[in-house]
């Protein structure tokens, strides 16, 4: 993983960054994860960042996703 700290980045590797999602709410995003506890941060309209208690429930929530396609 490169260091983006000289740049001020913080790397988040609990959390993960949505797009597209214009015309979805809290509920719907919410309904997405199948349940799992979520903090939706909002950033505008088009995109969000979902917040997982952490990186390994992320990776075990994103992985069911992905395994569903």
């Amino acid at each position: 993983v490169p260091d983006f700290s000289q740049e001020g980045i913080i790397l988040r590797p609990e959390a993960i960054h949505l797009y597209g999602v214009d015309y979805m709410n809290n509920k719907m995003i919410a309904t997405y994860f199948g349940g799992a506890k979520i903090r939706i941060e909002w950033l505008n309209d088009s995109s969000c960042n979902i917040a997982f208690a952490s990186e390994q429930i992320m990776t075990e929530v994103v992985s069911g996703l992905v395994l569903k396609l």
